[in-house]
Formats: C-alpha cells, sequence, structure tokens
C-alpha cells in the first residue's frame, strides 16, 4: 500500500492512502527524515519512496507554475476591463 504524509500532529502523521483513506500512525513508526508530501510505502515495514516522492513533486511544481500564469492573465483582464 502507498499513502502521502499529509501534516504531523504531535506524535502523529497523518496519511493519506493511495485509495482516499486517512490513517495516522505513529512518528517512530516512519523512517526520521520523512517530510510532508513524501510518498510512503506502507507494509511490515515503512519506508520513503524517492523517486515516486521527486516525480510528484515535480508534477506539483509545474502545476503551481502553471497556475500562477492563470491567476496573473485574469488579474491583467480585470484590471483592463475595471479601467
Amino acid at each position: 500500500m502507498k499513502g502521502v504524509i499529509d501534516r504531523f500532529e504531535g506524535q502523529y502523521v497523518v496519511i493519506e492512502k493511495d485509495n482516499g483513506d486517512i490513517i495516522d500512525i505513529c512518528k517512530d513508526e516512519i523512517p526520521q527524515d520523512a517530510k510532508e508530501g513524501d510518498v510512503l510505502n506502507i507494509d511490515s515495514t515503512i519506508t520513503i519512496d524517492y523517486e515516486e516522492t521527486k516525480e510528484k513533486r515535480r508534477n506539483r511544481k509545474i502545476d503551481t507554475r502553471y497556475m500562477g500564469r492563470i491567476v496573473l492573465m485574469l488579474i491583467f483582464q480585470f484590471s483592463i476591463i475595471k479601467y
């Protein structure tokens, strides 16, 4: 099973599984270098899937840049219409 670290809450890590379910796991059970957004392989042990994490972050950066351009275009168009 795979999951993505959504956030840290006290001694727990909130993880969204690949089916959309949310689970809490004790921080002690995940790798110490894990951070928000990391993709985890959850089996008898929990490991970070570094390749999938890297790909997910790369895709998110592309999406963010694209959305930023759309917002700027809308602001520009609104300012032209307003004046």
